[in-house]
């Protein structure tokens, strides 16, 4: 960006009749905005499987080597699997009808991963390019330069900004690649239904400095793994309002193009990289209200009470069986609170800030209500998603906990109270539409959730 350009240089050509607009030249702007509208031409859909796919897997080298998976490391995958699944057992009734353990390479979990990252982040990045377009086109009806047409950089802006994030999310799909460590990371639901997903070289580099048996670290994370493969097949409606949640979250925070006279004030119309980058900067300058703080905190919430879940499934699974159960545990909260590049794509892409401190309180909610009332109870605040904590239960999950495993008020005096009486009067004439009310007062106690 050019925003403080010498006496003479672009900054100070005159526009038309010498009045200028920002300093430039529309004919210099029409062309600079030709120019960039060429380079975004033809991209296609960034968010595409495969345009992911292949972007991210370019970028792989930069994070080391990724070797092919062995035979023998694949089997070993497969036996921490079916043990994990044996143990998961113990610690929950959620059940998968069939499990597929994987190993897989970086690379394989790039292209593994593509279309739940499409699905998931396909409407932000539709949303994030509608709105630059309604913004530009009122700016432009609003203060555009005289002169200029502006429909090529209208024609521009949709496409550029699909190409810019679409950058950004194959790069952090290259970054998350090279440290996750199984599926069930960061609580999106990112391998097929079903799947048992290990990926053997960042295990390894995860293990080192524990003086932890790999095969331990292998288990550990296997629990992990069929925790979440549980949940989201027990819960089918999870997928959908994690993605609505993200697209609402990053709906709220869409960057606005705002004042257009004011960009263009920054723009050098010969540099059209330094024009992107200055588009770009615009973009990424998110709201801060707080409805939008909500959105984030639903978000950031649902996120963290599935991996809360996990955190406690894979605990109990673990218990009396896997020592090394706290050990890993608890590296792996540290590993959360450094950040990592999850928390980078929801930033970068959705302007969603993760906390770890959420995961922290989510699972000792889950803890709470396990041991209130059992596993059962625990489990079955998946069954419906009004049932969820939010995040002020969160805050306070003792009242949660309180609220949900209340008993069901005894209705039997009540029914007692208002049944007719026999008092030795005629028969009901047969036109009276009223009727004695059912003697069980509708559901059995229990079928519902004791929630305040």
């Amino acid at each position: 960006m050019t925003g403080n350009n010498p006496p003479g240089g672009p900054g100070d050509r005159p526009g038309p009749g010498g009045a200028g607009f920002g300093g430039f030249d529309p004919a210099d702007l029409g062309q600079m905005f030709g120019q960039l509208s060429r380079m975004f031409s033809g991209t296609g859909d960034p968010l595409e499987p495969a345009n992911l796919t292949q972007m991210a897997r370019a970028q792989l080298g930069q994070f080391g080597a990724d070797p092919s998976i062995s035979d023998s490391v694949r089997a070993a995958v497969h036996d921490a699997a079916e043990l994990a699944e044996l143990w998961t057992d113990a610690a929950t009734d959620m059940r998968v009808p069939s499990v597929r353990a994987q190993a897989w390479s970086r690379a394989e979990w790039v292209e593994a991963t593509a279309p739940a990252w499409s699905r998931l982040l396909g409407p932000v990045v539709n949303s994030l390019q509608q709105q630059s377009v309604a913004d530009l086109t009122q700016a432009s009806g609003e203060g555009g330069p005289a002169g200029l047409d502006l429909s090529g950089l209208t024609r521009m802006v949709a496409p550029m900004m699909g190409a810019m994030l679409g950058n950004q999310v194959a790069s952090g799909i290259a970054r998350l690649a090279s440290e996750v460590l199984g599926g069930a990371d960061i609580g999106l639901p990112l391998v097929p239904a079903g799947s048992l997903v290990l990926l053997p070289t960042n295990l390894d580099a995860f293990a080192q400095g524990l003086e932890r048996p790999l095969d331990e670290v292998r288990l550990y994370f296997a629990l992990r793994e069929s925790a979440q493969a549980r949940l989201f097949a027990a819960a089918p409606w999870l997928t959908d309002r994690i993605a609505t949640a993200l697209a609402s979250a990053a709906t709220g925070s869409t960057p606005r193009l705002g004042d257009l006279s004011e960009l263009m004030g920054q723009i050098d119309p010969s540099d059209p990289d330094a024009a992107m980058r200055a588009v770009a900067e615009r973009m990424q300058e998110s709201s801060d209200t707080p409805e939008q703080r909500a959105r984030e905190s639903a978000l950031e919430t649902l996120l963290a009470l599935v991996i809360g879940w996990v955190d406690d499934v894979a605990a109990q699974a673990a218990a009396g069986r896997l020592p090394a159960e706290p050990v890993l545990q608890e590296a792996l909260r540290r590993r959360r609170a450094t950040g990592g590049p999850a928390e980078q794509v929801f930033a970068e892409v959705a302007g969603v800030q993760l906390r770890p401190r959420r995961v922290r309180e989510a699972a000792a909610l889950w803890a709470k209500l396990r041991a209130a009332g059992g596993a059962a109870t625990r489990d079955r605040v998946w069954s419906h998603p009004d049932f969820l904590p939010g995040s002020s239960e969160l805050d306070d999950p003792d009242a949660f906990v309180a609220a949900f495993t209340a008993p069901e008020p005894d209705m039997s005096a009540f029914d007692e109270l208002t049944r007719p009486r026999d008092t030795g009067d005629a028969e009901p004439d047969a036109d009276d539409e009223a009727a004695p009310p059912d003697a069980d007062g509708g559901d059995e106690p229990g079928d519902t959730p004791g929630r305040a």
